[in-house]
């Protein structure tokens, strides 16, 4: 077995021959370089923020591995395969294919496993098959994202201690000109601390500015900077993101729309709106248009300006019924954007008869059996919620907890919120003793698929200790309390 490494210097390997400071390209393919030529086999774990510096060294690495005469291999996991064990064949698979003393990067574990299975259960099937995976004659790179090494550190200390050399690449480094725009996606997986949410942010900021100069469609440089904000909303840093939609929404506005739109924006919402309308409608399809307009809705949604981000959204949900249908399943997730605009200002009476359209919509064309409706019914129950209407909200959440555990199982992220709404209801009505074993599996559901740190889990074990402390049991809230300010005092 390995010898134990401190992160970022490896016991077994040699000291790196550059001047580099640590975290850089050049650190990082010195590192790894020196040890794949000097070590016959073995791991080693690379964090790293930049999917552009990652690639930088790879590119490096491999020219630097044909002058020496080290074969080079990529092994690229596939995206959503259908669980870790599949996966693990698919490494033994590739590994038994590659000669002996050759270097290979590994790449693609935030996105290899089964997305509706808890990611700390699938790197838990990595540790068990560790000793097949690392029985083989090379040097194997394993790249991860700081989400990723974060769970992997916290349930798999004795996998970890099997790696050789451990680094963290956090050089950032910009696409190349006239690089295609790279898929992403956002989960609560894929952040799990307001560092990760903003090293995300700060990465898309630069591909929605890059984007917007390149002439980028409306839709997708509205949806990089949608996905920016949102990425810091989600962790908590809500008055951060509302001012990073601020400025992309005013940088979107002064390239496409031209300087004036500023002075129109800050004089007069509607002005810009308007302005935003005539643009499109000759720059873009029907199709284009919406998307577009959904998304500059949202940015204006996250700044709380909420009569602007209303008239888009209608402007858009028109739009799209009138392509689609007005039964299509696109109309009810944005028949349910507009509904939550109206709940969060208190809108009921509005709100209420778009979850139920919505609710509609996704009974008849995707079924009773699918998520979406648990999340449509989850929607409409939080509005009752919202208006102390109980009784009406008790039976929808009760269903949509037992359509998402038949979808998803019982241990899925998704439920945790079910719970938690069920928890409100029992304890607003003062049904302690009903509302404590929901806490308490909504809190290792979060746990377990988000890690202890994440702001999910953190909310979940403060809502326990709160029921707790109703209860009159203050040493069991004071113990959960000191669990849930593991994200500490600076945290928004």
């Amino acid at each position: 077995m390995p010898p134990d490494a401190d992160d970022g210097v490896a016991a077994a390997a040699p000291a790196a021959d550059t001047a580099a400071p640590p975290g850089s390209v050049a650190h990082t393919v010195a590192r790894l370089f020196t040890w794949a030529r000097r070590a016959p086999e073995g791991l080693a774990r690379v964090e790293y923020d930049n999917e552009f510096a990652r690639r930088a060294v790879v590119d490096e690495l491999r020219q630097k591995c044909e002058a020496a005469g080290i074969p080079f291999h990529e092994i690229d996991l596939p995206v959503r395969y259908k669980a870790a064990a599949y996966v693990v064949d698919f490494l033994l698979q590739r590994l038994e294919a590659l000669p002996e003393r050759c270097l290979v990067s590994l790449a693609g574990f935030a996105t290899a496993f089964d997305p509706n299975v808890p990611l700390v259960d699938s790197l838990r099937v990595l540790n068990f098959n560790r000793d097949r995976l690392a029985r083989f004659p090379v040097c194997q790179i394993w790249w991860m994202t700081p989400a990723v090494t974060s769970l992997f550190l916290q349930a798999l200390p004795d996998l970890n201690s099997w790696f050789f050399v451990r680094l963290h690449l956090a050089e950032p480094v910009a696409p190349p000109p006239g690089s295609e725009l790279l898929a992403f996606s956002l989960s609560d997986r894929a952040l799990v601390n307001l560092a990760d949410a903003q090293r995300q942010a700060a990465y898309l900021v630069e591909r929605f500015r890059r984007a917007l100069v390149a002439g980028a469609p409306v839709w997708e440089v509205g949806r990089i900077a949608v996905v920016a904000a949102s990425a810091l909303r989600n962790v908590g840093a809500v008055e951060e993101a509302r001012e990073l939609a601020a400025l992309l929404i005013r940088e979107m506005s002064e390239v496409l729309l031209g300087p004036e739109s500023i002075t129109a924006s800050e004089r007069d919402t509607s002005e810009a709106l308007d302005m935003w309308m005539a643009a499109l409608n000759t720059d873009q399809s029907q199709a284009g248009q919406a998307r577009s307009l959904f998304n500059i809705a949202a940015l204006y949604d996250q700044q709380n300006k909420y009569a602007a981000a209303e008239s888009l959204y209608k402007r858009a949900i028109a739009l799209e019924e009138n392509i689609l249908g007005s039964n299509h399943a696109n109309v009810a997730m944005n028949l349910n954007d507009l509904a939550h605009l109206y709940a969060t200002q208190g809108k009921y009476v509005e709100a209420e008869p778009l979850y139920k359209h919505a609710l509609e919509i996704v009974q008849q064309t995707i079924g009773e059996k699918h998520h979406n409706y648990a999340i449509a019914l989850h929607n409409l129950a939080d509005l009752y919620i919202r208006q102390g209407r109980h009784a009406e909200a008790e039976p929808l959440i009760k269903q949509a907890l037992e359509i998402a555990g038949q979808a998803l199982g019982s241990e899925h992220p998704n439920l945790s919120s079910h719970l938690g709404a069920l928890v409100a209801i029992y304890f607003s009505q003062g049904r302690y003793a009903e509302a404590e074993p929901l806490i308490k599996r909504a809190v290792a559901i979060a746990e377990n698929a988000l890690g202890v740190d994440h702001p999910n889990a953190v909310a979940r074990r403060t809502n326990y200790a709160r029921l707790l402390r109703v209860m009159g049991r203050e040493a069991e809230a004071e113990a959960v309390e000191s669990r849930a300010a593991a994200l500490g005092n600076e945290h928004p």
